[in-house]
């Protein structure tokens, strides 16, 4: 059963954190050094998110990640806002 997020959820605002870190690390291992969780932590949660989105958004293989169609709908229509968001968050 997947539920739709809402701006109130704070796991929701981590895991998108966390999509946008694999987006960006390309691989687990790599977004493992950034978050600072190991690699099948992140995958888990990563297989979560995808679960409650009820979306699949990044293909995997042995190397590393590829966004599916949904996955680069999502980080095109979130990359804006979420750099806009962390860009706030450091001015403080």
């Amino acid at each position: 059963m997947t539920s739709t997020p809402n701006g109130h959820d704070l796991k929701f605002w981590a895991d998108l954190g966390l999509f946008h870190a694999l987006v960006e690390a390309g691989s687990l291992n790599g977004a493992q050094q950034r978050v600072g969780q190991s690699q099948s932590g992140l995958s888990r949660r990563l297989q979560a998110f995808e679960h409650r989105l009820g979306r699949r958004l990044f293909l995997r293989s042995h190397c590393g990640l590829t966004l599916t169609r949904d996955g680069i709908k999502l980080y095109e229509t979130t990359r804006t806002p979420f750099h806009n968001l962390e860009l706030a968050c450091r001015k403080l």
